[in-house]
């Protein structure tokens, strides 16, 4: 696999050269890359969030529907066996029925990465908060019903954003869940979810590098278990699902996945539909990680062979 990087808008002239792109620039400037690319019938690999606002959202997966390209959302931990693996064991009731759920995801990240001067929008709540908002989701099995936000800004700092946010969800059932992010404090990603009969923590739990490994303690009556996940390279696995998805041919169960919108609320339609001209060969959302996120781990094992490009 050839990969060429571009750091202006992708003309036609370039993506007649290639079979996909991988969007990775700041958020609010997602639509200005994708949008002519899947118009053109380039496949996008679009870096969460999807986008700054729903019109956004909207104009790229129209691009995608008339280009008759495949558009999807690369939130890496959908797939990620360490993460099928947790919602396996409380799906089973491991730890009887889920009451709480508590996370950290703070980074100490430098005011002069495009992060720490770009808004809302470059700041913890779009960044990091997609994590714990889609494991609590996934645990839970359920959307949450309210939500209660409040954030700071620290004095020391030179964010033009409130650097550390809390959150608090109501979910159906009366079950709560609490998560705290931010850009100014030391590197911590945990998590702690209570059952009616045990209970499932982490202190490394969002991460993709090989250090430190990623974890999990199940305790319940019938003891404490700890286990320790195996890397794999996540963001190969997703570029080559992007770029072999149509081989696949088409799927009618593509709107069945989820989409972390802009606003970093759940929405249906994770990956957008490709209406292929009977000149392109058929899509399929096999390969996007909301696809596989309720399925096997039969599909984490697929993409941890996935060679390096």
């Amino acid at each position: 696999m050839n990969i060429h990087a571009y750091d202006s808008p992708v003309r036609v002239a370039v993506v007649e050269l290639v079979a996909a792109v991988h969007v990775a620039t700041p958020v609010f400037r997602h639509r200005e890359f994708a949008e002519p690319a899947l118009e053109a019938g380039v496949h996008v690999l679009l870096e969460k969030p999807m986008a700054t606002s729903v019109e956004d959202c909207e104009a790229m997966i129209a691009a995608s529907e008339s280009g008759g390209a495949t558009l999807m959302v690369a939130y890496r931990m959908h797939q990620d066996a360490y993460m099928v693996e947790l919602v396996d064991r409380v799906a089973r009731g491991e730890i009887g029925e889920t009451r709480s759920f508590t996370s950290v995801f703070t980074h100490d990240i430098n005011e002069d990465n495009h992060r720490g001067h770009s808004g809302f929008w470059g700041g913890p709540v779009p960044d990091f908060g997609a994590y714990p908002l889609n494991l609590v989701r996934h645990l839970f099995r359920a959307e949450p019903v309210r939500v209660h936000a409040l954030g700071t800004r620290n004095d020391d700092r030179d964010f033009n954003f409130r650097d550390t946010v809390g959150v608090t969800l109501r979910f159906p059932g009366d079950r709560i869940a609490q998560y705290t992010l931010s850009y100014a404090g030391h590197d911590v990603d945990s998590f702690t979810l209570v059952g009616a009969e045990g209970s499932i923590t982490s202190d490394s739990c969002y991460g993709y590098a090989p250090e430190p490994p990623r974890n999990l303690t199940v305790t319940t009556e019938h003891g404490v278990e700890e286990r320790t996940a195996t890397s794999v390279d996540q963001f190969a696995g997703a570029t080559s699902s992007t770029v072999s998805a149509p081989a696949h041919g088409p799927s009618p169960t593509v709107r069945r996945g989820w989409r972390t919108c802009g606003c970093s609320r759940p929405s249906r339609s994770h990956c957008a539909p490709a209406r292929r001209s009977p000149s392109h060969r058929g899509t399929s959302d096999r390969g996007s990680p909301a696809h596989r996120s309720g399925r096997s781990r039969r599909a984490p094992r697929t993409r941890s062979r996935t060679t390096r490009s």
